[in-house]
Parts: structure tokens; sequence; C-alpha cells
């Protein structure tokens, strides 16, 4: 009896071992899984929620929060700072300027990148492949008359041309211009008043082409005085150029001594009084068969067919037509021959001019400047809001004329007045184009050696601004509307003259 009961009590305490032993790994299968899905909850908690949450919350909050902090709030306060005081401090218009961080005019590779060009202002660009786009805004008047003069300035390629196209990318009119050296100028087509209008610009050379543009709006009156882009300076010495847009000045009454080989010979000339004027041309060169010289107007238009001189050495003199005061000519020289050619030309000016003539050479021998040259926004930029340059590589490069005249004339000096688009105040944008001025002075001081001495300089801002200027705000009867960035390119600029010419006298009296 007592042992079956002992025998039962070993199997009961065996099968509680049993089960003991079976419960524990069950405690230990389970404590696995709960670490298992513990570490699996936590990497997907981390893993998942974690970058949700803490990425969301610190990149997406925090980056919303800072960055509309930061960039929102700071970018407002600066450009509402740098608005306010743009309108208080300069002419404006911060957009158009900051995305022209470069100097002169950068063309865009497609229409919609298409950059925006003033209007009766030459625009510079050298391409070597693809297309450049530009694009102009026709003004209010509904009769104007736009047209485009394109110049192929590189005598190795064939042409440059240009295409006028809308909105909608449909062709209006095209132009060639080859490289001989003479401006192009065809009709734009019929255009819309107040509308955007692209110019596309190619060259059939694989090389390196130079192009100058101008696109002209034939109705508008300007008035204040001519500036020039070019800088001409009186002296015994002609630039001989291979193209109209760098042709030196020919004085007229002087007897003109040059060598030719082959291509074209350029030279321009003032209509200093309206009539007919003459030139005589010869050739001094016995071997060559014939000089021929033809007379151009600015728009390349021929205006004169020219004469010719033989190689008897007879002057052979011709009309070069009815010209007029003001304007500007070109006379184009070339000879048959593939060797070395000289010849000589003069031109004479209406007989009943002479007296007119003596006058206006007695003025012009004390000068060095026979036209104010300026350099304006087109060509060389400022930052925004300051004196200094953009790129001053490339101020340069656009003042080194200058100096090498001031250089040249020593006991000559000059006046750099500058000038501002129509936005701001008066007074401030006074003091900004005498800062900007004074930039330009440094630049030829302390970059080319040029005496302090020399130079001095003023700022107009836009009101007392006397030179012909761009129609930077569209006027209707008597109220201003919109401003015209395009048109106040031309505004912003220095411009240099004789301290002893009648117009810097003029501008130094009116600002003492």
């Amino acid at each position: 009896m007592w042992k079956k009961m002992i025998r039962m009590l070993c199997v009961t305490v065996l099968l509680a071992a049993i089960l003991c032993v079976s419960g524990c790994g069950a405690n230990d299968s389970s404590a696995e899984t709960e670490t298992t899905q513990a570490a699996t909850t936590a990497e997907e908690t981390e893993s998942t929620e974690a970058p949700t949450t803490v990425e969301e919350t610190e990149t997406t909050e925090a980056e919303t929060t800072v960055a509309e902090t930061e960039t929102t709030e700071v970018e407002t306060t600066m450009e509402e700072t740098e608005s306010t005081e743009a309108l208080q401090e300069t002419e404006g218009a911060l957009n158009a300027e900051a995305a022209d961080a470069s100097t002169g005019v950068q063309f865009g590779t497609n229409q919609n990148d298409a950059v925006l060009v003033p209007l009766n202002t030459k625009i510079y660009g050298t391409m070597s492949s693809g297309y450049y786009w530009c694009s102009f805004t026709t003004g209010s008047n509904t009769e104007a008359d736009y047209r485009i003069s394109l110049l192929d300035k590189t005598v190795e390629s064939r042409y440059v041309e240009a295409k006028v196209y809308d909105d909608y990318g449909t062709e209006l009119s095209s132009g060639k211009a080859d490289s001989s050296g003479l401006v192009t100028t065809f009709e734009a087509g019929e255009l819309s008043a107040n509308t955007t209008y692209y110019v596309r610009i190619t060259s059939d050379w694989d090389k390196e082409a130079n192009f100058m543009l101008i696109i002209r709006d034939f109705n508008q009156i300007t008035s204040g005085i001519k500036t020039s882009d070019t800088v001409e300076v009186a002296s015994n010495k002609i630039v001989i150029a291979t193209n109209m847009d760098d042709a030196g000045f020919a004085p007229v009454g002087a007897k003109i001594a040059a060598s030719i080989e082959s291509g074209y010979h350029y030279y321009a000339f003032t209509a200093a009084v309206s009539g007919e004027y003459t030139i005589t041309l010869v050739d001094e060169t016995t071997s060559s068969r014939y000089i021929q010289g033809i007379v151009y107007d600015e728009y390349g238009s021929e205006v004169s067919s020219g004469g010719k001189a033989d190689s008897s050495g007879t002057a052979s003199s011709f009309s070069a037509g009815e010209l007029t005061a003001g304007a500007t000519y070109y006379i184009r020289c070339t000879s048959d021959w593939d060797k070395e050619a000289d010849y000589t030309f003069t031109i004479h000016e209406p007989e009943d001019a002479e007296v007119q003539t003596a006058t206006i050479e007695e003025e012009e021998e004390d000068l060095i400047f026979s036209t104010p040259f300026e350099i304006n926004s087109t060509t060389v930029q400022f930052v925004i809001n300051s004196d200094e340059f953009i790129d001053e590589e490339a101020a340069k490069e656009a003042v080194e004329p200058v100096a090498e005249a001031l250089l040249a004339y020593p006991d000559h000096s000059i006046l750099i007045a500058g000038t501002t688009a129509t936005d701001g105040t008066q007074e401030s944008c006074v003091k900004l184009s005498e800062r900007r001025a004074a930039a330009v002075k440094n630049l030829l001081v302390e970059e080319f050696g040029v005496p302090e001495s020399q130079i001095e300089t003023i700022g107009l801002g836009y009101e007392a601004d006397p030179f012909e200027r761009g129609q930077d705000r569209e006027v209707e009867g008597d109220i201003t509307s919109k401003f015209i960035e395009s048109e106040a390119k031309k505004n912003r600029r220095v411009v240099i003259m004789d301290i002893d010419s009648e117009i810097a006298q003029e501008i130094l009296a009116a600002n003492e």
C-alpha cells in the first residue's frame, strides 16, 4: 500500500518537473517573441515613425518653421528693406537688374529665356553655335514703325541672321547681314502696341562671330543731347575698320591717306550742315586698276553709288548725296587688286558752308571728344544700389579708350556725369549717380594711371539729365503709368565729355 502511494507520489513529482521545464521553455519563447516583436516594433517605430515623426517634425516643421522664419522672414525683411531702400536710394527695378547679374546683355538660348533689350540702343554679342534670343516691347503708339539693324563684325563668317517672332512662335520677318561689314536694316513686321516680340539670332559659322543689333522705333521722338557709344577722339590718326560699327571718324575737309590690300575699309563722318557733299578720291598705285568709294547712311542704305579713281593718278570727285545736318554717314573704300594699294580721299562740305565749317573746326580743335561718350547698363553694370562693378574687367575694357585719350592729351580734362532711370527720389538718385561716376574715375586713376586732376565727376540723377534718354515711363496725357525696365537700362549710365565743352560748362553751372 505504502509502496503504491510512494510510486504515485514520484510520478506526480516527475510530471510536475516535466511541466515546470515545459513552462520555462514557453516563457523563453515568449521572451524571445516579445524581444523580437519589441525590437521589430521599436525598429519600425524608430525607422518608420521616427523619420516620419522626427524628420518630418524636425525637417518639415523645422525647415518650414526655420526656413519660413529665417528664409521667408529674413528674405522678406531683406527684400522689403532693399526694395524700400532701393526706392529711396536708387532708381529701383531690382528684379530686372538682378537678372542681368553679369556684364552686358546675356542672350537667352530659347524664346522663354529671351532677354529684354531696350529700343534704339546698340546691343553686342559673340556666338559660335546655336541660337541667341532677345526680346523687345512695343510702345503704345499703334502706328509705330519698328526696324532692326544687324551687322556681322567677323569677316571670316558668311553671315549673321535675325528673325522676328510673336508670342506663338510665328515668324514675322527676317534679315541677313553678310561679312562685308555693311549694316542690314529690315522691317520688323506689323506689330501690335504694348506687346512683346522675340528676335532669334544665328550664324552659319562654327567659330566665334561678333555681331551688333539695334531694334529701332522710327517714330520715337527723342530730345536732349546726342551721345555716342564709341570714343570719337579728335586726332590726326583714324582707325581703319572692316565694318561700319568700328569705323573711325574722318574730319571733313582733311585729306585722309591709307593703304588697302583686300576687303573693305570703312570711315565715318558727321554732316555739320545739310546739303550736297563731295568726295575726292585718288589711287596712288599705278599697278592697281582702281579704288572705289561708296557712301551709306547708318542703316546701311546706299546714299551715293560713289566713284572710282583709276591708276592714272587723276583725282576723281563724286557727289556723296544730299546729306542731313547732324547725321552720320559712312564711306566704304575697296580695291580690285589683291596687293597693297595706296589711296587718299577728302570729304568736302557744300560750297556755301565755308564760314560755318571754319567755326566748327575752331571749336573742335580744343576738344578731345567730338561727341559725349556714354557707358550704359547694356554694356557695364553695377551691383544693385551700389557703385561696385558687377564685372570690373568688363568695366576696364569699356573705359580703356578714355584712359588712352586722356594720357595722350595730358593738358585736357574731362567731366564724368552719372545719370539714372526715373525711379526713386531725385535726391537719392543724384547721390547714387555721383558715386557711380566716382567709381569710373577711380578706375581710370588706379588702373590706368590717369592723373586725378584731369577728371571731375557729378551726379545728375534723372531730372537734371540733359542727354537723350530712354522712355522708361509710359506717359498718356498728363498721367505717368508703368515703369519700363528695358528703357531704363539706357538711362543708368555715365557720360564722359571734355570739361571745357559747352555741354559740360552748362551742366556744371546748372548744378552749382
